[in-house]
């Protein structure tokens, strides 16, 4: 039975992991393309991760490599272990690039854009080519902080579904979602501390489907359902699903 908190996977064991599909509907992944540099111009390769920097832990098998990603060859970062920095048992993943992960599965894939600069240097470009591609758009939401990676976006592919990201360290118009209507997002992430049961009612009454992240506690994710939340982003999602499931499954008098 499907629950308001969807199964989610860790693509490439690298990556935020985002639990909730209440933007498609159905279940899904979570993926980085972050952009720093020259934005890997060189390859023209968009790959998976959560940091414009090489883990600490990320490594080859002798020796530790540390630096911008946008400075390393792809190469270099091809022959990473990823994995391992997680759990043995992952040992020998490498970094995925966005058209694999497509490729790689039939979920709903939520894609962030991770770029500080008002010119991404074409990483929104690069990452629409990629879901072109793999033919995969049906199932792609872009995500971003970046108000002008969601207006290019928009521009380029304005039929692509969109996703605002905003956290209480943001300006006025950001932290309130003020921007959503210009931006034309179809759904608000916002940082878990934003995410109040009259503010989570509110978004929801103006149409938009609502994300809270980055949430842990299985009771904080079950009281963000119960407020009308139709995705939750975290860490742990056996933890969520689990919760979700007692509740499902519990007599009526006990839920």
């Amino acid at each position: 039975m499907e629950t308001p908190c969807q199964k989610t996977a860790r693509v490439g064991a690298s990556g935020r992991v985002s639990a909730g599909a209440g933007e498609h509907g159905g279940r899904l992944h979570a993926c980085r393309a972050p952009g720093s540099g020259r934005h890997r111009a060189r390859r023209a390769a968009l790959r998976i991760g959560r940091s414009d920097r090489l883990p600490r832990r990320v490594a080859r098998p002798h020796h530790r490599i540390r630096g911008l990603v946008s400075e390393t060859p792809w190469e270099t970062i091809r022959a990473l272990d990823a994995g391992a920095r997680f759990d043995a048992r992952f040992a020998g993943e490498r970094v995925p690039l966005l058209e694999d992960a497509l490729s790689a599965t039939s979920l709903l894939v939520n894609v962030e854009l991770k770029s500080e600069r008002r010119d991404d240097r074409g990483l929104t470009s690069a990452v629409l080519r990629a879901v072109r591609r793999t033919a995969s758009a049906s199932r792609v939401l872009l995500s971003s902080f970046n108000p002008f990676c969601l207006l290019r976006a928009r521009a380029e592919e304005p039929s692509l579904p969109r996703a605002l990201l905003f956290e209480r360290e943001g300006g006025f118009v950001l932290r309130r979602a003020l921007s959503a209507p210009a931006l034309g997002v179809v759904a608000l992430h916002p940082q878990d501390e934003l995410a109040t049961e009259r503010a989570v009612a509110r978004w929801r009454r103006r149409g938009y489907a609502v994300s809270p992240w980055t949430v842990d506690d299985p009771l904080r994710a079950l009281a963000l359902h119960r407020a009308g939340a139709t995705g939750i982003i975290t860490n742990v999602p056996d933890r969520l699903l689990e919760a979700f499931a007692s509740r499902t499954s519990a007599p009526s008098g006990r839920r």
